[in-house]
């Protein structure tokens, strides 16, 4: 798998903070480092991998229909 690009709109990053209290920068060196992919449900992916920090993330990415290595955070 490889991403190419992750797609930030207001409700991903108002949720990844609120929710879990993460910045996007966090989640995309999970997304970027070497995480283990798991395939989930509707097509999803989730990577679990730490951030540079050393802690250990799982992130949700959907594919972007037609834009190969496009993926939207949830």
């Amino acid at each position: 798998m490889e991403i190419e690009w992750l797609v930030w709109d207001e409700w991903n990053l108002r949720h990844i903070w609120e929710r879990h209290g993460l910045r996007p920068e966090t989640v995309e060196e999970v997304c970027y480092g070497d995480p283990v992919a798991l395939s989930s449900y509707k097509g999803r992916i989730v990577l679990i991998g730490p951030a540079r920090a050393g802690r250990i993330f799982t992130v949700v990415l959907g594919p972007v229909p037609d834009a190969p290595g496009t993926y939207y955070t949830f």
